[in-house]
């Protein structure tokens, strides 16, 4: 089986992913938006702290993907070598439709913008 090279999101980039779609612009107002502190987002983009899966799932439904790709791409750095094979397979299943609709979005013309 030929798959591309594509390297699973880490929290941080999940975190920013979800920022863009909902258009917030900083880590103070995700705060505000999940009613927790900065501190807390912040250990959850270093990986200190797991992501609760009420965040996993918003951001899942607000990015248009499975919340299954979310879950596994968090768990499997610190999975067991022999489960990797197992949850590499599931997320590939899972993520390529979220990866496709994304390139679709990032594909879509902009236009011109002028520069502030």
């Amino acid at each position: 089986t030929v798959r591309l090279c594509f390297i699973m999101r880490n929290a941080a980039q999940w975190l920013d992913l979800f920022k863009r779609y909902k258009n917030i612009k900083s880590d103070y107002k995700l705060a505000d938006h999940w009613h927790v502190s900065q501190s807390r987002i912040s250990q959850y983009r270093s990986g200190r702290l797991k992501l609760p899966l009420a965040f996993v799932l918003e951001i899942a439904e607000e990015c248009g993907r499975d919340p299954l790709e979310i879950i596994v791409s968090l768990a499997y750095p610190k999975a067991r070598e022999q489960d990797k094979p197992g949850l590499s397979d599931v997320y590939w299943r899972v993520a390529v439709p979220g990866i496709m609709h994304e390139m679709r979005i990032n594909s879509l013309p902009v236009g011109w913008r002028p520069r502030r």
